[in-house]
């Protein structure tokens, strides 16, 4: 289904910064969004960004000056590794162990370190956004959903978190929220490709524009 693939390339990109361990695998076949309640989804506030090392900082300024795709796309791989690691070392050992154990097909317990993780560093961006894989995984769409704007939150430069955000919203038939999430993320990564294709659709259903 091809609004579980957008889905799928959005949070796979943030593990893949990961060395070994990727979402890519994550079965999202046969999915049906139809119904999801929104009620409990409302945005949450922003909290303060991460502060970033010096270099981290300029690989963000480079990522969005970026114009050739494949550097755009080696940039892309370094900012985004300056978000998937915890300070912990206690949340880095828990991330690692719930990729393990998701890997050996056991989602419910990746799911529950997970929850220890996010337990132990409410602010951890990443945590909710490999949490929202795997409850996407488990058609928990309304779990799915509100990690990702959790981690958008949290994170306001995590872009995989965005583009994942617009590939819910449009599978969700909400082109508006979508269009947004989707330039969000193009903000920070004007070459996301997955995210210009995502603005360009959405943006002719909400302006019958291009973009």
């Amino acid at each position: 289904m091809k609004d579980a693939d957008r889905f799928r390339r959005a949070v796979a990109r943030s593990a893949m910064a990961l060395a070994g361990l990727s979402l890519a695998g994550l079965s999202l076949a046969g999915l049906s969004l139809a119904g999801l309640s929104l009620a409990a989804c409302a945005p949450e506030p922003a909290m303060p960004k991460r502060v970033l090392t010096a270099e981290q900082a300029a690989a963000f300024a480079a990522l969005k000056d970026a114009t050739d795709p494949a550097l755009a796309d080696r940039i892309a791989e370094q900012a985004l590794s300056a978000l998937v690691r915890s300070n912990s070392a206690t949340v880095n050992v828990l991330m690692d162990r719930a990729a393990i154990a998701e890997a050996h097909g056991n989602p419910t317990l990746a799911r529950r370190l997970l929850d220890e993780a996010i337990a132990l560093e409410p602010g951890f961006a990443e945590a909710y956004g490999r949490r929202a894989g795997i409850a996407f995984s488990q058609n928990d769409f309304a779990s799915a959903l509100a990690d990702l704007q959790a981690a958008a939150a949290r994170e306001p430069r995590h872009f995989s978190a965005l583009a994942g955000l617009g590939a819910v919203y449009e599978a969700l038939n909400r082109p508006v929220e979508a269009l947004a999430a989707y330039r969000q993320a193009l903000a920070i990564y004007p070459m996301f490709e997955q995210a210009r294709q995502g603005a360009a659709r959405t943006a002719r259903r909400v302006e019958g524009v291009e973009t």
